[in-house]
């Protein structure tokens, strides 16, 4: 979901939909109106300064999906970090370029038996972070399931060009042989993801480079663009009446 932070924006809304759209239009259709609008809003302020974004962060059991989480909002590591029940909850303030961005970030749980948690959870996200440990070919397969579960609950976040997705390979602080680059980077092309990182939590190594870049690309004003082009080309659902 995506929120812009101005008393102004809700006028260009109302002005906006008044010439362009009826109020049922819009209903049937079940429109995002900020991301509506947003084309609009671009045009006469050039920029966004404030927003909101929602990021879930997706990833097999012990993959290091809290850690990497506290190590970005907090700048803290525990090895003695208990596994996720459910789902976890942070917010992160951070400045990009010259946007203000509050990041909610959704955290997981990978264990099987809490997966039916993440639908509801992807629904309104703007992005999403899948984890894997970089010594772990089963870890890395099982992005395949989370990418499949993402794109079933996509919304206005998708762009033609290519996937609101960042790939995290923790633990790159231990010892042992890393998967191929080669595996991960044809698996990424297939699924039209652009941003990979391999990063350690328990050091830090890359993580706050990791979300500032992919901040970068989630507020680029051509992605909201594009999202709402999709939005605006969307058929709405066939209704019959029960007479």
């Amino acid at each position: 979901m995506f929120f812009l932070k101005n008393d102004i924006y809700i006028e260009i809304l109302y002005a906006y939909m008044s010439d362009h759209y009826s109020l049922e239009v819009m209903k049937i259709f079940n429109f995002d109106f900020t991301m509506l609008i947003l084309p609009y809003i671009m045009t006469i302020h050039g920029k966004i300064t404030n927003v909101d974004l929602k990021v879930v962060v997706l990833g097999a059991a012990s993959v290091g999906k809290t850690s990497i989480i506290n190590r970005y909002c907090n700048g803290t590591f525990s090895d003695e970090t208990l596994s996720t029940i459910g789902a976890g909850f942070f917010t992160h303030s951070t400045k990009i370029d010259d946007t203000e961005v509050t990041l909610m970030i959704w955290d997981t749980a990978g264990q099987e038996r809490f997966r039916s948690v993440a639908p509801s959870l992807l629904r309104g996200a703007n992005g999403v972070v899948l984890v894997y440990d970089s010594h772990s070919q089963e870890t890395f397969d099982e992005l395949e399931l989370y990418i499949e579960m993402f794109l079933d609950n996509l919304s206005s976040a998708l762009t033609e060009n290519s996937m609101p997705v960042l790939i995290l390979g923790n633990k790159i602080d231990l010892e042992g042989q890393l998967l191929s680059k080669n595996i991960v980077e044809d698996w990424m092309r297939k699924n039209r993801i652009e941003l990979f990182y391999h990063v350690s939590a328990k050091t830090g190594e890359n993580i706050n480079e990791a979300f500032d870049e992919f901040l970068k690309t989630l507020i680029k004003p051509d992605n909201f663009y594009e999202a709402a082009q999709l939005q605006l080309s969307a058929k709405p659902e066939e209704k019959h009446c029960a007479c």
